[in-house]
């Protein structure tokens, strides 16, 4: 007997089968998508602002490795979907987001040039048609995937209705190979020569733990990661462990670091954050890049090789020779201080304290800010896929909320403790999503860095010359918000304000905690300076 589907019912069926879950705000253009999606059980969770359901697809995707789709309605919804797509697009992350759109004939008075926006952030846009609805879902499966791309997918508000043509066979999506390096001697005997190595791991080296840890194994070498790919590398191994690489980096493994005359990139972007504004490498090092990417993202890559980690590394081994070398003891971060003198959390020395209270199984996902490095520098991490860091990537702050909505979803699959580090402003700023987040969360902690301020604002332009109420958030209890939300909360001013988190995080029972921490703004973070010298 023939099928007949309308042509949001198309589009639904051709996704369910490639997409494992699905963030919206319903509206006119995707309710009858949506129903579809309940129809064909694909998982959905309803998010509060258009803006998360991009950003938690998102970041479950970084946090799982599996394809998230994001759905909203037309005009004013997809305006508010944009900052999400812009990071993810700025972050490389395969995402299918399905709109609605205007009808063929033209635009109402609350519709926008969506195509105009979309092209604006270098976005692939789809508008299917009644007769090629489910042919442009395929290909737009397709060059998510292929080009690791947030895609979107417009259905037209007059076709909501309308029946779709079938072809009698569904295509599949083709996906292309990954680009495999051939043997390459110049490259295996240019780590053999190298007197004082050193290997990068990126999050575009999680697949190919394994081979990189045999790599560094035989070259007995120091080994980093970048912020997001912490825990890649075990502290204790046949390797010397120098820390996060570029501006979270130790002291002491800056130093060592910036000592290597052979750097060894694997699967890293080498952005102006990983490379510490140019200084992490040795102007004179040779600096090796193995990644998807089309062609080298830094001016310092001596050598680029367009290819699969994993692949790569497999070509490697057999010509890289074992070196004999005394392995010196791993880098890390001194013990800080507590508190201030202002008599309030030194923020390292909060994090820190919150590392020995925190399971050691956990996922963690920062906002942006001043504050985030003092987390990605003093929490401990055993598992390569444990950080998201959102908003980096577009320097967006007010995506935390949001964003972990999918961390805390891909924590409860690997089964781990979900920690969430948003400022008080970008909190402020995604406060529609505290809902979500705690609707969605099995067991996890919210810790709110509350300096009272905008923080990388106050530390830029603090003085006399801006008025106050443009850099300072005075008197919000976030304590009492969470509460009214239906959460724990506790304001934390000292260490025994925290012995009643202790006690709930040692017990094991389900829930979720916000921890309302007043930490001093009189530490700046490890990259303000930089950050604010360049003309970026």
């Amino acid at each position: 007997m023939a099928e007949f589907l309308t042509v949001p019912q198309a589009v639904a069926r051709a996704l369910a089968k490639h997409v494992h879950h699905t963030f919206g705000v319903m509206g006119n253009g995707n309710a009858r998508f949506i129903e579809e999606l309940g129809a064909q059980n694909v998982p959905y969770t309803a998010v509060r602002h258009e803006m998360a359901a991009a950003a938690a697809a998102d970041s479950y995707f970084r946090g799982t490795r599996k394809l998230a789709l994001a759905t909203t309605s037309y005009g004013p919804a997809f305006t508010n979907l944009l900052t999400g797509l812009a990071e993810a697009t700025l972050a490389h992350t395969p995402l299918v987001c399905v709109v609605g759109d205007a009808p063929v004939w033209g635009q109402r008075p609350h519709d926008v040039d969506q195509v105009a926006l979309a092209q604006a952030l270098n976005i692939p846009y789809y508008t299917v048609s009644a007769n090629s609805a489910v042919e442009e879902t395929v290909q737009a499966v397709e060059t998510a995937f292929n080009k690791n791309t947030p895609v979107i997918i417009a259905i037209p508000y007059n076709l909501t209705d309308q029946m779709a043509v079938l072809r009698s066979q569904t295509p599949e999506p083709n996906i292309w190979p990954q680009p495999a390096l051939a043997r390459d001697e110049m490259l295996a005997q240019t780590l053999n020569d190298a007197r004082h190595p050193l290997i990068v791991a990126g999050r575009g080296a999680l697949s190919a733990r394994k081979e990189v840890l045999e790599l560094a194994s035989l070259l007995r070498c120091d080994v980093a990661t970048t912020a997001p790919a912490q825990g890649f590398f075990p502290y204790e191994g046949p390797w010397r462990h120098v820390g996060i690489v570029g501006g979270f980096a130790p002291a002491d493994g800056a130093i060592n670091a910036a000592m290597a005359d052979v750097v060894l990139v694997l699967g890293a972007g080498l952005n102006k954050y990983t490379t510490a504004f140019g200084d992490a490498f040795h102007p004179e090092a040779v600096v090796i890049q193995i990644d998807l990417v089309p062609d080298k993202t830094h001016e310092r890559v001596d050598m680029f090789y367009q290819a699969d980690v994993r692949e790569a590394v497999r070509q490697i081994l057999p010509d890289v020779e074992q070196r004999d070398r005394e392995i010196p003891p791993p880098l890390g971060y001194p013990d800080p201080p507590r508190m201030c003198m202002d008599a309030r959390w030194d923020p390292r020395g909060l994090i820190a304290e919150l590392d020995t209270i925190l399971p050691a199984e956990k996922m963690m996902v920062t906002d942006g800010g001043n504050f985030i490095g003092w987390p990605n520098m003093y929490f401990s991490f055993h598992e390569p896929d444990s950080v998201i860091l959102t908003g980096t990537s577009s320097e967006a702050i007010g995506m935390g909320w949001a964003s972990a909505i999918g961390v805390s979803l891909a924590a409860q699959e690997k089964d781990r403790f979900m920690v969430a580090v948003l400022g008080d402003g970008g909190a402020l700023m995604g406060l529609a999503d505290a809902e979500s987040f705690l609707r969605v969360t099995k067991r996890g902690v919210v810790i709110i860095m509350n300096d009272e301020a905008y923080g990388s604002e106050y530390q830029q332009y603090k003085g006399p010359n801006y008025p106050e109420e443009s850099i300072f958030i005075a008197g919000v209890d976030f304590a009492a918000i969470f509460r009214a939300f239906g959460g724990n909360a506790i304001t934390v001013r000292n260490e025994s304000d925290l012995d009643e988190f202790k006690k709930w995080v040692d017990s094991g029972k389900d829930g979720v905690y916000l921890l309302d921490c007043h930490i001093s703004r009189s530490i700046a973070g490890p990259f303000i300076g930089k950050a604010f010298s360049t003309k970026e």
